[in-house]
């Protein structure tokens, strides 16, 4: 799964279809998942806020477009 922005510029989610592993979104959910976690218990002056909240929307956006990831 590729992920880029769409021909018109938007910054909405666009995915091209390559899954190498069979379940790359689910992968990359929990990953993304992890990472949030791990950096929530950073100090607040050392945690990357902007990333994280960035993190956040994708992990919502890979859910809404596949609800059982919300299950996994």
């Amino acid at each position: 799964m590729l992920l880029g922005r769409c021909k018109d510029g938007n910054k909405e989610l666009h995915v091209r279809p390559s899954d190498v592993t069979g379940r790359d979104t689910y992968l990359l959910v929990e990953a993304l998942t992890f990472t949030v976690e791990a950096l929530s218990g950073l100090p607040i002056e050392l945690r990357p806020d902007n990333n994280t909240t960035d993190m956040k929307r994708l992990v919502e956006e890979f859910v809404k477009h596949d609800a059982g990831l919300a299950h996994s």
